[in-house]
């Protein structure tokens, strides 16, 4: 929970996606309870079928999100930065940081952007290897940079989260 092998096996659901045709993705708990019927989550599904439903909060403190970046980097990646620097070895800098729910639902194209991008940028999956709860992170992040910005929608009620006792 809360390390890189959430994005991995996330990455790695989404992928298994690719080999279907699919009008819709989404990933919710498993352990939660439906807010809907069948129906009325199939609908819903139909009604945003063009929209990236990437829970989004764009107020949340940039300089806290990138300390979840940093958050779990072993002394050795710590010495390899240190190494870099010296070497003027350019590090993937992320400029601004999407935060969120991981409970999240996009379109193919999105998820296909998304794949086209980490194959051409591996660096950017590399900066978040260390990150503390990044799974929070990641594909908010690449939404608010994709050519899909403009259809993200900050709630998409796929489902009900009470925080009240702590989380992340």
């Amino acid at each position: 929970w809360g390390r890189f092998s959430q994005i991995k096996y996330m990455l790695s659901l989404f992928a298994a996606t690719r080999q279907r045709k699919v009008d819709y993705i989404a990933l919710i708990s498993g352990d939660s309870l439906p807010l809907y019927s069948a129906e009325e989550i199939i609908d819903r599904f139909a009604s945003i079928a063009d929209i990236e439903s990437l829970p989004y909060e764009p107020a949340y403190p940039q300089h806290k999100l990138q300390r979840r970046l940093r958050r779990y980097r072993p002394w050795y990646r710590k010495l390899g930065e240190i190494f870099a620097d010296m070497l003027h070895i350019k590090s993937y800098k992320i400029k601004r940081l999407g935060y969120g729910s991981n409970w999240i639902g996009f379109t193919p194209q999105f998820r296909d952007w998304v794949f086209d991008y980490l194959e051409k940028n591996p660096q950017y999956t590399e900066a978040f290897h260390g990150s503390r709860c990044g799974d929070e992170l990641f594909f908010q992040t690449l939404a608010i940079m994709s050519p899909f910005a403009e259809r993200i929608t900050r709630n998409p009620s796929f489902m009900y989260a009470d925080w009240r006792n702590g989380g992340c």
